[in-house]
């Protein structure tokens, strides 16, 4: 029978292997991540179970390219819109973000997303609502990124 099981970590050209994640069998939770990672770089993965009998089984390699991603916010979709739209950003870090929507007079409307979240892409909703749940009029808005530096706002249309 199985007894633990671990996740290996082998970052080229380094030929040494670091035990990234391991738990008693049975017990993981069936999905992990690796957060000691750079953007641009490959790495090789390797799973392997002990036996309470002192045996070892290992899997084949698994490489993995971890993407470079940039601070960036992309213009949502659809344009204009009714009655909702996407806006889909990315990190370069892990930061502290909120992406929050204003009228044309520069009035906020709704913050959509806030919280720290990893680096990668992200998309949220806008269902054309304010924070106290109302609909707001046809017209012209404006969606920001807060919490990274050089990122300029978008301008989305609403139309009904």
């Amino acid at each position: 029978p199985l007894d633990s099981v671990a996740i290996v970590r082998v970052a080229p050209p380094a030929p040494e292997e670091i035990t990234v994640y391991a738990t008693e069998f049975g017990s993981g939770v069936g999905s992990f991540i690796d957060r000691n990672v750079i953007g641009g770089r490959s790495y090789r993965y390797r799973l392997t179970a002990s036996t309470t009998t002192g045996g070892e089984y290992r899997s084949g390699d698994v490489s993995a390219t971890v993407p470079v991603f940039a601070n960036q916010l992309a213009q949502n979709a659809p344009n204009p819109f009714n009655p909702a739209t996407t806006i889909v950003y990315s990190l370069s870090q892990r930061a502290s973000v909120a992406v929050s929507i204003f009228d044309v007079t520069g009035v906020p409307i709704r913050r959509i997303e806030q919280g720290v979240r990893d680096a990668g892409e992200y998309a949220v909703e806008w269902d054309g609502r304010d924070d106290a749940g109302i609909v707001v009029g046809t017209g012209v808005y404006f969606y920001r990124l807060d919490g990274v530096t050089g990122v300029t706002p978008k301008k989305m249309v609403l139309l009904k």
